[in-house]
């Protein structure tokens, strides 16, 4: 008998890495969910003066869009900081892309702050347009085939336990 329950936790435990994540537990954090999970844009940016194909990726993406001027931007940069340390190890790439600063008050800022994180600058505006619906910050989470996931506008409440169990999730998704 204690096989059969140590079988089962073990099986339940590992459901996330044989399906799709539950994102649903994102929505109370404010995040939408789509019903189903449909192709997202081409984007690319620019780091280091070098452009890269952000979507699509063979990994997860986490896109989160800011800009200095925007409110509450600037904090969550150093708590996705935080967050991208914690996610250490997964397979997950957390783009941080910047809407309007120049390149050189973007490396000021990261240096100031101690942003380790990669921060990509993105000058064309019209691939963007489906990213940016109504506000920025915003986040998408993109999964593998290059779906889009889960979009949340507005500032992320990025030490939520929930956010960071899902994150992990998502990371081992096939």
């Amino acid at each position: 008998m204690k096989n059969i329950c140590l079988y089962i936790l073990l099986l339940l435990i590992s459901l996330p890495l044989f399906g799709e994540t539950d994102l649903g537990r994102l929505v109370p954090l404010g995040f939408s969910v789509p019903a189903a999970r449909s192709a997202a844009p081409l984007l690319e940016a620019w780091r280091d003066g070098v452009k890269e194909t952000l979507v699509p990726r063979k990994e997860p993406v986490i896109l989160y869009f800011w800009g200095s001027h925007i409110p509450g931007s600037m904090a969550d940069l150093s708590q996705l900081d935080d967050l991208s340390s914690a996610l250490e190890g997964e397979a997950l790439l957390i783009a941080t892309v910047n809407l309007n600063d120049e390149a050189t008050l973007v490396r000021d800022y990261a240096e100031q702050a101690m942003i380790s994180l990669p921060l990509y600058l993105f000058p064309e505006s019209p691939a963007l347009t489906p990213y940016i619906m109504n506000s920025v910050p915003s986040l998408w989470l993109i999964d593998r085939q290059g779906r889009a996931a889960a979009v949340c506008e507005g500032s992320v409440p990025w030490n939520h336990p929930d956010l960071l169990r899902t994150l992990r999730e998502f990371s081992c998704e096939q």
